[in-house]
């Protein structure tokens, strides 16, 4: 006797078999997981838009502070060029004139009064007549031209040398 081999129906098998409940529960893992994995997503794309914003909202607000910055430099250097323009006016000989005559009271030399200057000699107070030779001697000596001398130290030397000896 021959004996086919019993047919299983596939159907019947669906209904009793748990595999099915099992690739259910699969999925809905796997839908929470993509859930989940889409929020992460969407919440990274925020912080990280968030952080952008901030990032060029800090570079914005140096620009401004760069150009406020640049306006302070250029007005200090105009009050500069002015303080130097007004130390200028201030320092001017014709001022400091006019300042002296009206509010200090100065008057200006009439004459210009030289005396000529011994070089070298010292005086001595109780010699007389012998000093009043030296110092003319020394007058003459100061009226040669000499190379070296500067004409301030030359016109000092003559002054003192005009001197009435005492």
């Amino acid at each position: 006797m021959i004996v086919a081999p019993q047919r299983y129906d596939y159907y019947e098998l669906s209904r009793n078999n748990p595999t099915p409940q099992r690739r259910a529960k699969l999925t809905h893992r796997r839908k929470v997981g993509l859930k989940v994995l889409l929020v992460g997503a969407v919440l990274s794309g925020f912080v990280f838009g968030l952080v952008l914003t901030f990032y060029y909202l800090y570079s914005v607000r140096l620009g401004y502070q760069v150009v406020a910055l640049q306006n302070e430099i250029a007005s200090i250097k105009k009050e500069n060029a002015y303080l130097e323009l007004e130390v200028a006016r201030l320092k001017s000989l014709d001022r400091i004139e006019q300042v002296a005559t009206t509010r200090l009271g100065m008057v200006k030399p009439q004459e210009v009064e030289m005396l000529q200057v011994a070089r070298n000699q010292p005086v001595s107070p109780g010699k007389g007549a012998s000093t009043l030779a030296a110092n003319k001697q020394a007058a003459s000596a100061l009226e040669a031209p000499t190379k070296n001398r500067h004409p301030l130290i030359e016109a000092a030397a003559q002054m003192v040398a005009s001197l009435p000896s005492r």
